[in-house]
């Protein structure tokens, strides 16, 4: 039987494969354990740094979510976050896409570019966003909804034990 963070890089993995997302497997500590890229570049705005990802979405890897939470780059792009926890232990938070809701036009990727005065990168940063995958919203809460249901957090979610009158 794999164990908790085995059968967790499991699920990204399908996750990733299934919807086209990149998907991040990362600790409470802030290291990433797992990644599944999808053969998805990221954002050269980011400059190749993870952490410039997780500090542009105010992620800290400490924070624990009750439920998939979807946050939106200055850079349009969409994320999911979703918390991993194992016998009510908070154990990391899995961290999808990017995403875009629909195709971004050139003149807005060229103000993206000027904004970050990323004008050494342009084509570069071009390439990217033809690359994201494009879902819409309610299509990107399904898919959220599903990964949350498919026991990324496989251990009892906080909130199943406390008193509450209502479930959402």
């Amino acid at each position: 039987m794999d164990s908790p963070i085995e059968t967790t890089k499991k699920i990204c993995d399908l996750i990733s494969k299934t919807f086209g997302l990149r998907v991040f497997y990362i600790t409470p500590s802030g290291k990433i354990i797992h990644e599944s890229s999808n053969n998805q570049l990221i954002n050269p705005l980011y400059e190749n740094q993870k952490q410039n990802l997780f500090t542009q979405l105010n992620f800290y890897a400490s924070k624990q979510y009750n439920f998939p939470l979807i946050k939106k780059s200055i850079f349009s792009e969409k994320y999911v976050l979703i918390s991993v926890f194992d016998n009510q232990n908070f154990v990391g938070t899995v961290l999808m896409g990017p995403s875009l809701s629909y195709p971004i036009s050139e003149e807005r990727v060229n103000g993206i570019i000027n904004d970050s005065r990323a004008f050494f990168s342009r084509e570069k940063v071009v390439q990217y966003y033809k690359t994201v995958p494009i879902i819409k919203h309610d299509k990107l809460l399904n898919i959220s909804t599903t990964a949350f249901c498919m026991k990324i957090n496989f251990g009892k979610r906080p909130y199943l034990n406390k008193p509450s009158s209502h479930f959402f």
